[in-house]
């Protein structure tokens, strides 16, 4: 835990007001987005990554920063649940009810814009992380697909057994490129 995420969760057992507790509810939701824009960027690097040769040791250092980013977002979701769960209880808002779009709308002025502003960062975000993996997802599967083909065009020819067309030439019935079926 950094320093940071330790003074959060000290500001979040000792403050109650509820003022207090959205400004370091935002300064919380802050820090989420800047990993956040961490992870995207890795992702980035990703799909970059994969489309070059002899890629594989850059993948796997690539996968450990996403892995190590992925566990800051959560240590910084623990927090920003307690945030939410205590400006709800300070609120008077049921905790069943309690998440970040019902508190935008009990909080008033200033903070309600910052709130509403970093929620929409934040889901923009989000929206861009997902489509970059889906994105770098569809590589993979097509490369997976490549190889499976070559794989099994070299096996059909060491099989001894290949398929000539009339004229001579051999059929590559099994060399068929197609896009991923996905659910």
């Amino acid at each position: 835990m950094t320093q940071e995420e330790f003074r959060l969760k000290q500001d979040l057992l000792t403050t109650r007001d509820p003022d207090e507790l959205c400004r370091a509810l935002l300064m919380a939701l802050a820090r989420e987005t800047e990993i956040w824009r961490d992870l995207r960027a890795i992702i980035v690097s990703e799909r970059e990554t994969i489309k070059r040769p002899s890629s594989l040791d850059a993948l796997r250092d690539l996968n450990a920063k996403k892995e190590t980013v992925i566990w800051k977002l959560k240590m910084l979701e623990e927090v920003r649940a307690g945030y939410i769960r205590k400006i709800g209880r300070a609120m008077g808002i049921p905790e069943n009810e309690v998440n970040m779009t019902s508190l935008s709308g009990f909080l008033e002025g200033e903070v309600r814009e910052d709130f509403q502003s970093c929620r929409r960062n934040l889901k923009s975000l989000l929206r861009d992380i997902h489509e970059l993996n889906r994105g770098n997802q569809n590589l993979l599967d097509v490369s997976v697909a490549l190889l499976r083909n070559a794989i099994n065009f070299i096996q059909e020819l060491a099989t001894g057994n290949p398929v000539y067309q009339n004229s001579g030439r051999l059929t590559l019935s099994l060399i068929h490129i197609s896009e991923p079926t996905r659910p």
